[in-house]
């Protein structure tokens, strides 16, 4: 079964049929020699048949551990995010002559474990982050892998991603997924680890008021997550929100923003604001909503696109002495984080919709392309 969550996230799933939590006996042996033992990929294709928003299935040899602290993974549920669908629209232009296997989260289960491997076993229910620092840098010395100027990421090429029965993954960079968790909702934790990830950088601290722009699933897990840090006010904005302020498309940010705060009664500003977006509008208004000292964050997506140039009231947020972050990716101590919290019952898991079986990929492809849009 494959599962298709957009990790901008506005995604939608897709899975193999999974095991009982329990039972490992039908976990694939993978000791046999790899070469004759395909493993089922999905790949974008640059053959001149196939054009952008098609891919491929077809066999693959089993991949095989590359280090001592390495493990391979079964892969039982995959998530789509924002890159996801990013590169099956584009197609070739994003991929080179061999093809791309698309797919950054997924959940499965450990089949082989290296030999310097001592917290996981074979057997075991996992999440991995899909990230891969290089562990030497002063970032990845200071554990900000994600900062890491040369990490790579399943999915993101030349790396292959999850759309594949087997994936080979650190150690370090798996967390095991608690029993009372299926692996669809597992595949999704990214989107929650990026979540939390964002309201560690807005510093947010119990009796805070946060305002969160943006209609995506990011927006929507940041709010719940903000929650779980204390805030007493979480505030979601959306497009559609502007038509509900009775402003027009022709309003400028500070009068957005004037709106907002008087229909909230935020009669100093807010502590917080969170902008998940990446719209322009969304990203000056949020400056005129800050309360002074406030803090502002803006979390990476690729949406819209962050290689353009944006304008931004700058002379404004130093008249109030903001504090800017950017949060890009997250850590594995995030994945520990989120499912800590859902396994708890503190952060609540929504529903997994939309579940797709992995020859039905291109159909999920399809349902969260519509969703991004």
């Amino acid at each position: 079964m494959t599962t298709d969550t957009n990790h901008d996230p506005n995604t939608s799933p897709t899975s193999d049929t999974s095991p009982p939590a329990s039972d490992t006996s039908s976990t694939p042996d993978i000791s046999y020699t790899p070469d004759t033992s395909p493993s089922p990929s999905i790949a974008p294709d640059k053959s001149p048949d196939l054009e952008p928003r098609q891919g491929i299935i077809e066999d693959d040899p089993i991949p095989l551990i590359r280090s001592h602290t390495d493990v391979i993974i079964r892969i039982y549920s995959r998530a789509f995010s924002a890159p996801d669908v990013t590169l099956w629209k584009n197609g070739p232009n994003d991929i080179n002559d061999k093809g791309h296997v698309p797919g950054l989260h997924a959940a499965g289960v450990v089949t082989m474990v290296g030999s310097r491997c001592r917290r996981l076993k074979e057997g075991d229910r996992v999440i991995f982050s899909p990230l891969s620092p290089c562990r030497t840098c002063v970032f990845c010395k200071s554990v900000l892998h994600n900062l890491c100027p040369q990490r790579t990421a399943l999915g993101i090429p030349p790396v292959d991603g999850t759309l594949q029965k087997f994936c080979v993954v650190s150690e370090d960079l798996c967390v095991v997924l608690p029993d009372n968790l299926t692996f669809e909702q597992g595949a999704i934790v990214g989107s929650y680890a990026f979540a939390f990830h964002v309201c560690r950088q807005a510093r947010i601290k119990p009796g805070n008021s946060v305002v969160i722009f943006g209609e995506n699933r990011c927006a929507k897990f940041c709010a719940s997550a903000a929650k779980t840090f204390g805030a007493t006010r979480v505030i979601l904005i959306g497009r559609l929100d502007c038509n509900y302020y009775n402003t027009k498309p022709i309003d400028t940010p500070r009068e957005i923003a004037k709106s907002i705060l008087n229909r909230y009664k935020l009669n100093t500003g807010s502590h917080v604001v969170i902008e998940a977006s990446g719209l322009d509008i969304y990203m000056n208004t949020g400056i005129y909503i800050l309360r002074n000292r406030g803090t502002f964050v803006q979390a990476y997506t690729t949406a819209y696109g962050f290689d353009r140039p944006a304008e931004f009231p700058l002379r404004k947020a130093c008249m109030k002495n903001l504090v800017f972050r950017g949060a890009r990716g997250c850590l594995p101590e995030d994945f520990t984080a989120s499912i800590e919290m859902l396994a708890s019952g503190d952060l609540s898991m929504e529903e997994v919709k939309n579940i797709y079986e992995f020859g039905d990929t291109q159909a999920a492809f399809e349902k969260a392309h519509k969703k991004i849009n």
